[in-house]
């Protein structure tokens, strides 16, 4: 050992983790379970230079701490638990020392960067549009049209796209440091044929993980990953889109653990927000934690009397205060598949679903928001959801084990690609009523990449070891669908626009304004009768703009008909002056429509079998250009950003 670090090495503290400097300190610090003799190993140019036995005076629990003095070298370290060389688990950086006979994964310091007057945007959860994607995947292919394919840049590069689209905040998969591949255990009974078999690790789910480090191969600039992460940060928030991160931990990981890797990735890369997945114990801490207050936390369920201290009630007096109070100062959402599966039931006409749908389509809370999403990495994209009734992963070499047997889908009548026009219009019309159902949902809505134009998995629904083609987004797909690709950006357009879609708190299907109707009401054949027995498909909901605080106030009447059969449902009266007027209707070839306003009243409309339609209030007096201004006319931000994407030069 250097007889100059020898003597003046002390103990550390135990926070933070990893490596950092203290003044004129450096600081190790990491958690190895169990009662095993624990080094930590400096390294220079390759070589091995200085090993300090942790055990005992550096030692709190499974916690080692030790400091030496600071030197402005950059550090490279490892430490050796057991008598084996591993990299830090907290490691910030990673970096591979390879020569002729040996490679050494060292961990290492991340460099300086200058954010300098970078802002995050603090949306609301309310005014949010989500876009869930993988970093590699989302621009790979190669009709991306991007520099850096699969890169942190590569994304930067497709901001203009997100503009256009209307997405203002971004999920990303697992993009912390991960194995690349993992071998199948032998002890489990699905993989009898696949035994030691080592597997392509796509999505980041399985293997080791260093959560706080960027993951290398995810960067154009493969010597400072964490650089071209912070800048692609910078650049979303310079362009008003906050990011979150998934994380997938093992399920008897310390909860401290989490809190101090959530904290470093708000302090040193101004994360937005986190999506923790199922299975971490004691998830309420997280919640709790003041330096992730401001952060919006996503997982499966949050004990709302836990961290809040009541259960939450549902009465008039809370009604009347949370018309009255459109803050939402909420940070906590519920990320779980209950509106998938509903909605997914219902898109395909399965019996008994009425009473289910109208539930998950009003879901809210003033505490915890509700994130709505149709598809998602589990389980087949949107256009794969129309186009098939089976799995197919005969490419993931599993013997159809693998992926989800349950997807609650319909192929509209054939598996897979077709050229029957017929059913390619279903699959179509299907899509749209997919998108109508969760962009007019009250929660707050999560598109997955691709498929605002129909992209395809070929029926693959868990592509987690296809980094090929099948589990990319395939851009070429987007000029094939571009029909599809506007009716999404105009969904997103109305949602923004009015103020019905944008609650802060549970509608409650009560007249708390005492203005003639409630907030929320579910309507039949005959309107203010629906029925939610099991043989019925149709349902009409009326979303009152007198309740909603925004622009633009005006109430909407969705009327869903999920039937293989037409049928005609019942118009709730309007108020006084005023009339329905048609805005879209997904059976018509043109589903956002443009007709002079007809001031008669109307008492049904004429529903195509597997459609929607949408109407919205106007007065007697009005023209279609309002509405139609609703639901053609893109936002400014929208506008700049198709003119940016038409003006750039194609990259081949």
């Amino acid at each position: 050992m250097n007889n100059r670090i020898k003597t003046k090495i002390r103990r550390g503290k135990i926070y933070p983790l990893g490596f950092s400097r203290q003044d004129e300190w450096m600081q190790f610090t990491a958690i190895f379970p169990g009662q095993q003799e624990v080094k930590l190993q400096l390294w220079e140019k390759g070589e091995k230079i200085t090993e300090i036995k942790l055990n005992g005076a550096y030692q709190i629990g499974d916690l080692y701490s030790v400091q030496i003095p600071a030197t402005k070298k950059k550090v490279y370290y490892t430490y050796e638990v057991g008598g084996k060389q591993i990299a830090d688990p907290c490691a910030k950086k990673l970096f591979t020392w390879r020569d002729t006979e040996k490679k050494v994964l060292l961990s290492t310091e991340i460099d300086e960067f200058d954010w300098e007057q970078e802002k995050r945007p603090e949306l609301l959860f309310k005014e949010m549009i989500i876009y869930r994607l993988h970093i590699r995947g989302f621009t790979k292919h190669s009709a991306s049209n991007v520099k850096h394919k699969g890169t942190f840049a590569g994304l930067c590069e497709k901001i203009p796209y997100l503009k256009e689209l209307g997405i203002n905040t971004i999920l990303l998969m697992p993009c912390y440091e991960f194995e690349d591949y993992y071998m199948i255990p032998a002890a489990d009974p699905r993989f009898s044929k696949k035994k030691g078999t080592i597997v392509k690790n796509y999505w980041g789910y399985g293997g080791a993980c260093w959560y706080f480090a960027p993951k290398q191969c995810f960067s154009a600039n493969k010597k400072s990953p964490e650089t071209e992460f912070r800048s692609m940060i910078k650049e979303m928030h310079k362009n008003n889109i906050e990011v979150l991160m998934e994380f997938s931990f093992n399920s008897n990981i310390n909860p401290y653990f989490i809190i101090d890797c959530f904290r470093y990735w708000v302090e040193e890369y101004h994360i937005d927000g986190f999506y923790i997945n199922d299975g971490v114990t004691m998830i309420d801490m997280i919640a709790k934690d003041p330096v992730l207050a401001d952060r919006k936390l996503l997982a499966r369920y949050w004990d709302q009397t836990r961290i809040f201290g009541k259960k939450e009630r549902f009465d008039l007096d809370d009604s009347k205060n949370a018309l009255e109070n459109q803050n939402d100062q909420r940070c906590l959402a519920d990320y779980h598949d209950r509106f998938l599966k509903t909605a997914r039931c219902f898109l395909k006409g399965d019996g008994g679903q009425t009473r289910e749908f109208a539930s998950v389509f009003r879901e809210n809370s003033e505490h915890v928001a509700q994130i709505n999403y149709i598809t998602d990495n589990n389980g087949f994209t949107l256009a794969d959801l129309v186009s098939y009734n089976e799995k197919h992963n005969e490419e993931n070499g599993e013997d159809g084990y693998d992926g989800t047997k349950e997807n609650y889908s319909w192929n509209c009548g054939q598996e897979g690609k077709t050229k029957k026009r017929m059913v390619l219009r279903l699959r179509e019309r299907q899509m749209k009523n997919a998108m109508v159902m969760l962009f007019f949902s009250q929660g707050v809505p999560m598109l997955y990449a691709g498929d605002e134009f129909g992209n395809s998995q070929n029926g693959n629904n868990n592509a987690y070891c296809q980094d090929n083609k099948i589990g990319w987004v395939s851009w070429d797909q987007k000029a094939r669908n571009e029909v599809f690709f506007e009716f999404v950006k105009k969904l997103i357009v109305i949602r923004k626009q009015m103020a019905v879609f944008q609650n802060a708190h549970r509608l409650y299907g009560q007249d708390y304004l005492a203005c003639g109707s409630p907030d929320i009401s579910w309507h039949g054949i005959k309107a203010w009768y629906p029925d939610f027995t099991a043989e019925s498909r149709l349902l009409g909901v009326l979303l009152n703009g007198r309740y909603a605080r925004g622009k633009d106030n005006r109430s909407i009447y969705i009327v869903f008909n999920m039937n293989w059969e037409d049928a005609s449902i019942g118009f709730p009266r309007p108020d006084r002056g005023q009339c329905w007027k048609l805005l879209m209707d997904t059976a018509k070839t043109e589903a956002f429509v443009q007709e002079r306003q007809n001031k008669e009243e109307k008492k049904e409309y004429y529903m195509k079998a597997r459609s929607i339609a949408v109407f919205v209030s106007a007065t007697t007096i009005d023209t279609m250009d309002r509405s139609s201004n609703l639901s053609y006319k893109h936002d400014k931000e929208q506008k700049a950003a198709s003119k940016e994407i038409a003006e750039q030069p194609r990259k081949k």
